[in-house]
């Protein structure tokens, strides 16, 4: 797991908190930086409550790094299993 870095938040995202509006806060810091829903709220909360919020290190985890490669990982073993038993158990066809 990457190391936690203090960092701020992009200033579209402070704009938005000072607004009042934590939900578009939350929406562009997850654009941002590919963050988490949970982790996203709690970089904003921890920002509006005068903590320094505390953000991955996101040069190692990139966009969208919260969850989508182990959903495809989780597709690609489902559909070459279920091709493999198509092919090699006669039950299935």
């Amino acid at each position: 797991m990457p190391a936690a870095l203090t960092e701020p938040l992009p200033a579209d995202v402070i704009a938005a908190a000072q607004r009042g509006n934590t939900i578009e806060a939350i929406r562009l810091l997850r654009e941002r930086t590919g963050m988490g829903l949970t982790e996203a709220t709690a970089a904003v909360d921890a920002w509006c409550n005068g903590d320094a919020p505390v953000i991955q290190d996101l040069d190692r985890r990139g966009p969208g790094a919260s969850g989508s490669m182990t959903a495809l990982w989780i597709v690609v073993v489902v559909l070459c299993v279920g091709l493999g038993a198509y092919f090699f158990l006669p039950m299935f066809r």
